[in-house]
């Protein structure tokens, strides 16, 4: 499982360097630990509710961060 979180993390943070370092570091590496974690500890339950779990966490957070930007 820690495998699978780490390599997550990377992919997400990956993502996110392209904004710059600090969101790269903060949203990437923070966050994709964060949804890594969450998408393992929901795949438990079944790969659907894992799916959804997070995927809205993200957008909720998303869409938080619009919200301060504006």
């Amino acid at each position: 499982m820690r495998t699978q979180i780490l390599v997550s993390a990377i992919i997400f943070a990956a993502a996110h360097f392209p904004e710059g370092i600090a969101v790269g570091v903060s949203a990437g590496v923070i966050g994709g630990l964060y949804f890594g974690f969450a998408y393992a500890h929901w795949r438990r339950h079944s790969r659907w509710r894992a799916f959804w779990v997070t995927t809205l966490v993200h957008a909720i957070h998303n869409l938080s961060l619009i919200h301060i930007s504006e």
